[in-house]
């Protein structure tokens, strides 16, 4: 700067455009990062507040390093000291029991993070582990898992399956002393004709013995008079075509009531809580026989089934019951109708890739959609009070759910229903194996 005849005059530096246009980025680029830092301190914070608030907890590793950095909450979690801030995998997960350990460090070693869905057992706690995997221009790739103890909502959900468990128990002997009038009924049919036979066979029996004896004794004397007086007292002609008819009755009436009492027996006596393989047709048979009383007044029963099933394997008993309640909701739903013709209940059997599909289709009432949304939850029902307790297709979803399967229904007002059931020929899936005692 320089001064002449009293005024100022300045001398500027000689500074290149290429100087300011850099100065300029550089100054642009430290702008955004400052911003950048900001935003992801900010969202950083507000991921902890909904953390605390959600009562969950965060881990994070870095991929450069292998690094892990425990986040709000997950020191309680993972049985951690608060002192510890950061570690490798090893000492972070240290609490973890050994299987579980294997699975999380197989995913964490593929880096597969944004497939990471588990869960884990900590000291008798059970955490289920979500993981993200974030990309940041700032720094390394940085993978987080997010942690949430699902102990309470585990017990939960076994203390429902338990009540789920007595309820079907309850169901199942409601349903029984339900049948038992109708059984009643169905074994003491058969019963009247084999009584009505035999006292028939009683009444000619004598008169038979009385030609048979006539017989013997002339055989010895020589003397057929009185043979010949006995056997023209004897109708034999009747006999020779009543007798057979007679024994034959009352032998199918013998085998009616052995089915009756075999498939009461199936029903009556659960099978134990292990699933095993079983012929499904066989139990669907003995369904119909035993709800036999609840359909045979108001429809036809059809069965089409598939007779080259494989084995189903599941809990048997449980699977009666299924099949019992939609065979009664089924005829409930025909009586509802009030036709004066009778109605029909179709039941089919088939195999869909390892699947097995039971429906049962009936021409009863059917279901609004309103209804549809609704029908399987528990104590929910469309029948007036005192004639239905809102329990037995719940039970019977819950049941099928167990199993790994599934069950849907296919319904318009006055057009009838078809409850659809799938189960899994190969039983229901490890994790859903366990019922609680």
């Amino acid at each position: 700067m320089k001064v002449a005849n009293g005024e100022f005059s300045y001398v500027a530096s000689a500074v290149s455009h290429d100087e300011i246009g850099r100065t300029i980025v550089a100054f642009n680029r430290m702008v955004d990062v400052l911003r950048s830092s900001h935003e992801i301190s900010t969202i950083k914070n507000k991921l902890s507040e909904a953390h605390r608030i959600a009562r969950l907890g965060y881990i994070e590793m870095n991929s450069a390093t292998g690094v892990w950095t425990i986040g709000d909450g997950a020191h309680d979690m993972l049985g951690l000291s608060p002192s510890v801030s950061s570690g490798m995998m090893d000492s972070v997960f240290c609490n973890v029991i050994s299987d579980d350990y294997e699975r999380l460090r197989d995913i964490v070693g593929r880096f597969d993070f944004n497939n990471l869905d588990i869960e884990m057992k900590v000291d008798g706690k059970i955490l289920h582990a979500l993981g993200q995997s974030t990309e940041t221009t700032l720094e390394e790739n940085t993978f987080v898992v997010t942690l949430q103890d699902v102990t309470q909502q585990r017990a939960a959900e076994r203390e429902r399956t338990v009540l789920i468990e007595r309820l079907s128990e309850a169901s199942r002997l409601e349903s029984l002393g339900t049948l038992a009038g109708g059984v009643a009924h169905e074994i003491n049919t058969p019963a009247q004709y084999i009584g009505d036979n035999l006292s028939f066979i009683k009444d000619l029996l004598p008169r038979l013995l009385d030609v048979a004896t006539e017989a013997r004794a002339a055989a010895t004397t020589g003397d057929w008079t009185r043979v010949a007086a006995a056997a023209a007292a004897f109708n034999y002609d009747f006999a020779v075509q009543e007798l057979p008819v007679a024994a034959d009755q009352a032998l199918a009436g013998i085998e009616r009531i052995s089915t009756i009492v075999t498939a009461i027996k199936a029903f009556s006596y659960p099978s134990g809580k292990t699933p095993m393989p079983f012929d499904i047709n066989r139990a669907i048979e003995m369904a119909a026989t035993v709800t036999s009383s609840q359909w045979k007044y108001v429809a036809t029963l059809d069965l089409r089934l598939d007779h080259d099933l494989p084995a189903l394997n599941a809990i048997e008993g449980e699977i009666n019951q299924v099949l019992i309640n939609l065979i009664v909701n089924a005829a409930q739903a025909i009586g509802e109708a009030e036709n004066r013709d009778p109605g029909r209940i179709d039941i089919a059997t088939r195999l869909v890739d390892r699947d097995i599909e039971v429906s049962v289709a009936d021409t009863g009432v059917g279901i609004s959609a309103e209804n549809q949304g609704r029908l399987f939850e528990m104590f929910f029902t469309t029948k007036p009070p005192g004639q239905g307790t809102g329990q037995g297709l719940a039970i019977t979803r819950a049941i099928i759910l167990r199993h790994g399967g599934s069950i849907r229904v296919e319904s318009k007002p006055g057009a009838g229903a078809c409850f659809l059931v799938r189960l899994p020929v190969d039983g229901p899936p490890p994790e859903l194996r366990e019922v609680p005692a």
